[in-house]
């Protein structure tokens, strides 16, 4: 257990923390309210990311010293690749290996992680404008986040990749894999025959962007005056993502991945995305009509493509903008009993060539229906 001093915050696993935190408040008029949050976070590995005890796993490798990947890389990849299969005596030169046959390996927990800490800034601003009686809402949401010693599980292909694609052989990801000086089964000499996948502190992952939302809330009864159309509900949700950029380890080349679709071991990061809801509820029944969207976000990162101008068409560089449509209606009963119903993906939208699921699910349109009883 770590030592841990009586009047700082501790981890048992990884020793004494700091946080602390500082927000400050302003409302020069009362329709409008700004705020803004320095902050200081910590957090420690988990049991499963410490401890794992490992467990067998197999994965398929495209080897990225291949010499027709050399060029998919970092301007390091190619003398790095040259050095490692130098080393075990394999011509760097002709190395090709397409083997499409599965590796086997291991996943295991980390005991030598660190802590995460995390830096944060906020800035807000609030807008309810009084002469439309607090029915509508203006918000604006800055952040600003940097998170040094990130814990990050990289898939066994990023992490063959970042081997090579990093200044110098001697980083954690090369000793994540085992290469042959020897041909074994169908692996050429030079190949990975073994792995280990396990959770990194990586050096730096940032982020920033704004927030927003519009909400307008109309009562029917104040435009038709003794008539109860019920009450409009419009919402517009949205995020302008501005960076999001991962630096492996200290030294290595940022890894930007704004604008990049779920690439191997990374999520999707849209630039743009926003949800819009319509709602109407007048007594028991409730309407509601909700468009998501998010723009188009490539397939191929941008430095692969950099590297090899022709890897494919160019139709095929970007997946295309989720554009989905949902309806759903509730009536509810002595407010205990509600019947609902609904249709999601109205128009059908399917998934891109190659896909499944992205930019939307290959289920297509599916309708739905059913009861809830809530006791009182």
């Amino acid at each position: 257990m770590a030592d841990c001093a009586p009047i700082v915050g501790c981890y048992s696993t990884t020793g004494q923390a700091t946080t602390w935190k500082s927000g400050l408040t302003w409302a020069p008029v009362y329709d409008l309210r700004l705020s803004a949050t320095v902050a200081q976070a910590t957090r420690a590995p988990n049991i499963s990311e410490l401890f794992d005890p490992g467990g067998q796993t197999f994965e398929s490798i495209d080897d990225p010293c291949s010499v027709n990947n050399l060029n998919q890389g970092t301007q390091y990849r190619a003398a790095n690749c040259a050095a490692l299969l130098s080393s075990l005596g394999v011509d760097p030169t002709n190395y090709v290996n397409d083997t499409s046959s599965s590796v086997a390996g291991t996943i295991v927990g980390n005991p030598d992680l660190d802590e995460e800490e995390a830096d944060s800034l906020t800035i807000g601003l609030e807008y309810r404008p009084r002469w439309a009686d607090n029915s509508l809402l203006f918000k604006l949401d800055y952040y600003d986040i940097e998170l040094t010693n990130a814990i990050n599980t990289a898939s066994v292909q990023e992490g063959a990749e970042q081997c090579v694609d990093l200044p110098t052989l001697d980083n954690d990801f090369c000793a994540l894999q085992t290469r042959t000086d020897v041909a074994v089964d169908n692996i050429p000499a030079g190949g990975i025959i073994d792995f280990i996948q396990r959770p990194l502190n990586v050096a730096e992952f940032t982020t920033e962007g704004y927030d927003f939302e519009v909400t307008y809330v109309l009562d029917s009864g104040r435009i038709a005056e003794g008539r109860d159309y019920g009450t409009f509900t419009f919402r517009l949700l949205g995020n302008k993502l501005e960076e999001l950029t991962f630096i492996n380890l200290p030294g290595a080349e940022p890894d930007e991945d704004l604008g990049q679709g779920p690439i191997e071991g990374e999520a999707e990061a849209p630039e743009w995305q926003a949800v819009f809801t319509l709602g109407w509820e007048r007594g028991p029944l409730l309407l509601s009509y909700e468009f998501s969207w998010f723009d188009k976000t490539d397939q191929v990162p941008p430095e692969v493509v950099a590297g090899e101008p022709d890897i494919r068409e160019s139709k095929y560089l970007e997946y295309s903008a989720q554009e989905v449509h949902d309806l759903y209606a509730r009536y509810t009963f002595d407010g205990s009993i509600s019947l609902y119903a609904g249709v999601n993906n109205l128009t059908d939208e399917k998934p891109d060539i190659g896909s499944l699921y992205y930019p939307v699910s290959a289920i297509g349109r599916f309708f739905y229906a059913g009861v809830q009883w809530q006791a009182q």
